[in-house]
């Protein structure tokens, strides 16, 4: 028996005056935002022992000039110690943004939830900490970050960005930046270059410091716009809790240094 071939419906005609769906436009939106998902993982700037690396690259003089895109509130909450042979993901977690009234994520599952609601979890609490003096529960903050020189990327959408995640002991002196550059330019982070450097600390092994470099001309602020927009749900991404997600000890205490008979610093941070 012959098979039957078949043949395209003809094109039904367009209602007059109907607007034309650009699928181009559309298709190309949705790549980028599914390339973007797919980058999160590799592209996260390591911090660890107090370095700068990208993709196990240390990054020179410790200090990196960037544009940061967007940012974002990360609170984890682990319910055992760091351990670099066995690498879990947190118990719970909320991401959102310094606006929100965070909660925990609805992929954390409920018997994990601390709290319905961070603002009143214990584990968000100060003094909530092993030690005594932090919370249990740490609070980071992600920076979506592009390089300073991918300026020059005559395809901007294309160029090349990470993820930066400033520690709990780092968090007010992003704060401290964002509202002096507001304060002095009245841009928000991705209208100017911003300097990132990883500094040694007395008390804590290191912390992050931010410096505004020169602003960003119009010429580029479309562009860089578009790539906040494309690059978004990089700040919102969940933690992956069907798999151990890397996670490693950012920011520790100084090692104890003991001298007649006085502790300068003692013990490790936990998460």
């Amino acid at each position: 028996m012959a098979t039957k071939k078949l043949t395209a419906p003809a094109a039904a005609e367009k209602p007059a005056g109907k607007a034309v769906i650009s699928w181009e436009e559309k298709l190309a939106a949705m790549a980028a935002e599914t390339a973007t998902q797919e980058r999160v993982g590799s592209n996260v700037i390591s911090l660890k022992s107090g370095i700068m690396s990208f993709m196990g690259v240390p990054v020179k003089d410790n200090n990196l000039d960037v544009i940061v895109l967007g940012s974002s509130v990360e609170h984890s909450y682990y319910d055992v110690k760091y351990d670099p042979d066995n690498i879990v993901s947190p118990v719970c977690f909320a991401v959102g943004s310094p606006q929100d009234d965070m909660a925990p994520h609805p992929s954390v599952p409920e018997e994990n939830r601390q709290s319905d609601r961070c603002a009143t979890c214990p584990k968000h609490a100060f003094k909530s900490a092993d030690n005594g003096r932090g919370r249990a529960c740490s609070v980071r903050r992600r920076l979506v970050i592009m390089p300073a020189d991918q300026l020059k990327n005559e395809d901007m959408l294309n160029a090349e960005v990470g993820m930066l995640k400033v520690p709990p002991t780092s968090v007010d002196n992003w704060k401290k930046y964002v509202n002096r550059i507001n304060a002095l330019h009245h841009r928000p982070p991705f209208g100017l270059v911003t300097n990132v450097s990883c500094r040694p600390h007395l008390k804590f092994q290191f912390q992050l410091h931010f410096e505004d470099r020169t602003l960003i001309s119009d010429d580029y602020l479309d562009d860089i716009y578009n790539l906040t927009v494309a690059h978004e749900s990089m700040l919102f991404t969940p933690f992956d809790l069907s798999v151990a997600d890397k996670a490693e000890e950012e920011e520790e205490e100084a090692p104890t240094i003991r001298g007649k008979g006085k502790a300068v610093a003692a013990g490790k941070k936990k998460y």
